[in-house]
């Protein structure tokens, strides 16, 4: 598959000597022979590299605490805000929450997600916002609920190859719960609804939409994903005026 092509290529390039970070030599017996024993008698002399960090984290990943979605302990729910979720979850984990600036409609719609993994024991969560500074917001919210999303925005080179491995990670069932934050543009124009096609996950998706008036152009409409089963829209104002349809 592309995965295996991507590493193939990546170990030709070094292979050949056509990677521009490292440099190959080939050096007789006796030169490596020193380097060997170098290795063996003296102390580093260079920091140590990552793959030692992550093999000392796994070989003790018992002492190592992963962050799964949960609802923080300094956080508790108003009335209005459980009877919500729990209007959302009896409608088949679909819905609008209307709900007023200033009430915690994040708090709220958060909470709705760490419960429906709770139940559902795998979760991809996928929040849309109109601004990029609002998604900056979402995520760093998300992070006090055990989340550690992946911001979609801006310029691809920040997210396109960790986007594409973690989908393909929860995918193969290596990752129960993942979650990604973008815009309505780069969710309409990027190529990250490529990449949930390609790994066929939207089975697995909460499809969370804040300020979703916005979603109701004709454009937006048309990119919604109606394979995601869970939804939850957000909005202090969602009626689009002018506009019934959308």
């Amino acid at each position: 598959n592309s995965y295996v092509e991507h590493e193939k290529k990546l170990f030709e390039m070094i292979w050949n000597n056509q990677d521009p970070n490292i440099e190959v030599f080939n050096i007789p017996d006796a030169a490596k022979q020193k380097i060997l024993k170098l290795r063996e008698n003296t102390p580093r002399p260079y920091p140590r590299p990552d793959w030692i960090k992550i093999d000392t984290l796994k070989n003790n990943f018992e002492e190592v605490k992963i962050p799964v979605p949960s609802l923080p302990s300094k956080i508790k729910l108003r009335g209005y805000q459980k009877e919500a979720i729990e209007n959302w979850k009896k409608n088949n984990y679909r819905g609008i929450f209307e709900m007023a600036t200033g009430t915690g409609k994040t708090i709220t719609a958060l909470s709705a997600s760490v419960q429906l993994f709770q139940e559902k024991k795998e979760l991809l969560t996928i929040v849309t916002t109109p601004y990029t500074h609002l998604s900056k917001q979402w995520q760093k919210e998300m992070e006090h609920f055990g989340y550690r999303p992946l911001l979609v925005a801006e310029s691809r080179k920040k997210w396109l190859e960790k986007t594409s491995l973690l989908i393909r990670d929860v995918k193969a069932g290596r990752l129960k719960h993942a979650s990604l934050v973008t815009t309505n543009a780069s969710f309409l124009k990027s190529s990250l609804r490529e990449i949930l096609d390609k790994y066929n996950v939207w089975n697995k998706v909460l499809f969370i939409a804040d300020e979703m008036h916005h979603c109701g152009s004709q454009e937006m409409l048309k990119t919604l994903p109606p394979a995601a089963p869970y939804r939850l829209g957000l909005s202090a104002t969602p009626v689009r005026t002018y506009d019934e349809f959308g």
